[in-house]
């Protein structure tokens, strides 16, 4: 019933109050928590007007043990799968969880529960009969959610979020806010999507040295270089409204453009600026990536049809190599390929620069 909000170990969150997810819910829908006793499987209430009802079933999965039977409830809450399956819900939403420690990290990127890959995926495609299925997840990092991302409408993902989760999720769940976070790597569809050898990770000698064969091309480079789609890709994030990105230009090393939003309420977006190497002696032979994140920037609480303009200084740094040679980072002269968007697979604008 508790949210997996923090990790093991040095990732560990000693937290003082926590709401488990399904007494958040209760709370904004005026039904009474007591409906839904910790360590219960299953519960079902309503407000006192019966406008707003909730069934809950539980599903837990630890090292020690798999639970998904069902438990005795009063008369009152007598409920069973079979009955639920008559039910029409407006909204079904799955709170699920994925954790790791130090000594105990995951050796995958699948849920390691057979619920969520199979029965809960299973058991959403027959029990529904109307309504939308929103996913409420948390996970120290990349998840597999090819399966799920094909029967869900929504997907919430938190990375550890901390102890006052449930709290920040209602409040995204009932509009309260927009979401405007956006992913710091890559969801693969598959384990191992880069095929990643031995020798790459962890290292086939005795010392454990990897070797670095993939070049330039890890996380979102690689997914460019070798034209993979990606479940979700790296910087994506949807909001409750939309933006449009206008008006690009340079001028001495200042970038600068537009984003407006032409939505209906207010949100934040987090523009991406990406830069494509030009085809130089030093960069040949498909060593570099397509292109390659350097800087990004928030802009904070656009209203309806507001439009903000946004600089950004271009750095050496962003034009500059590790010269082994020379030891120190060096910049590459040449034209290039100058990218601002939502995402690594959403850009919205190009232009150029000749250093």
């Amino acid at each position: 019933m508790y949210p997996a909000i923090a990790g093991g170990g040095s990732g560990a969150v000693h937290y003082t109050d926590i709401v488990p997810p399904i007494w958040a819910l209760a709370d904004e829908l005026e039904i009474s928590r007591e409906h839904f006793p910790l360590h219960s499987m299953m519960g079902y209430g309503c407000n006192k007007n019966r406008t707003n009802c909730i069934a809950y079933i539980e599903f837990i999965h630890t090292a020690h043990a798999t639970m998904d039977k069902e438990v005795e409830l009063d008369e009152e809450q007598q409920i069973n799968l079979e009955s639920l399956q008559q039910i029409g819900f407006d909204t079904t939403i799955v709170f699920a969880g994925v954790t790791s420690a130090e000594g105990s990290d995951r050796d995958t990127l699948q849920w390691k529960v057979p619920y969520l890959d199979n029965k809960i995926i299973e058991f959403l495609s027959k029990f529904r009969i109307k309504g939308k299925v929103i996913g409420a997840i948390t996970a120290p990092g990349p998840l597999i959610l090819a399966d799920f991302k094909k029967i869900s409408d929504a997907i919430v993902f938190n990375v550890m979020p901390g102890q006052k989760y449930s709290e920040g999720l209602m409040s995204i769940l009932f509009g309260r806010v927009s979401p405007s976070g956006k992913l710091s790597f890559t969801m693969p569809n598959i384990d191992n999507e880069q095929q990643m050898s031995e020798a790459q990770y962890p290292g086939t000698d005795g010392q454990m040295n990897s070797s670095y064969s993939e070049k330039h091309h890890f996380g979102y480079r690689w997914y460019d270089q070798n034209k993979v789609k990606p479940c979700f890709e790296f910087g994506f994030g949807l909001s409750y409204t939309k933006f449009e990105y206008s008006q690009i230009k340079i001028s001495n090393r200042t970038l600068s453009f537009k984003v407006k939003n032409t939505g209906l309420v207010t949100g934040s977006e987090v523009a991406q600026v990406y830069l494509g190497v030009p085809e130089t002696e030093n960069f040949k032979d498909g060593y570099r990536s397509p292109k390659a994140l350097k800087t990004f920037t928030k802009i904070m609480d656009l209203q309806p049809g507001e439009e903000k303009g946004v600089e950004m200084h271009l750095k050496d740094r962003y034009f500059s190599y590790w010269c082994v040679e020379c030891q120190k980072w060096t910049v590459e002269p040449g034209t290039y390929n100058v990218m601002v968007g939502a995402s690594s697979r959403d850009i919205r604008m190009h232009t150029t620069i000749k250093i």
